[in-house]
């Protein structure tokens, strides 16, 4: 997670974004759960979420994931995330529900990288 602005203070428009990596919190959230059951897991991602927002004094947040579909980076380099398992974007998948049932929006953009997004949100 990463904050806009510098250190503990705002940016000069008064604006602090949270911009969330969600494809690491939630699989993060569900490995230091031992591999609880999918909705547990992504309710406790989005209750660490909501903890980050309120401690940062976040005005904005900004919740990315990887979205399912092959990315650029895939075509270009076919052994890039070869070790991703199905179970990420289940893991993903299930926290992005929870932020729907929340009313939090969230960015998963067909063909590009979480990353990549958070990187164009950020600029």
């Amino acid at each position: 997670m990463a904050t806009t602005g510098e250190g503990d203070r705002p940016g000069r428009d008064g604006l602090r974004a949270l911009v969330v990596d969600a494809t690491n919190l939630a699989v993060r959230s569900y490995k230091g759960q031992q591999e609880p059951p999918l909705e547990v897991s992504g309710r406790y991602a989005v209750g660490m979420l909501r903890r980050a927002v309120t401690q940062l004094q976040a005005t904005h947040c900004i919740v990315v994931f990887d979205h399912p579909a092959p990315s650029f980076r895939k075509t270009l380099h076919p052994g890039y995330k070869a070790k991703r398992s199905l179970e990420t974007h289940r893991i993903s998948a299930a926290m992005a529900a929870c932020c729907q049932a929340c009313g939090i929006p969230f960015l998963a953009t067909p063909g590009v990288e979480g990353d990549d997004t958070i990187r164009s949100v950020v600029e």
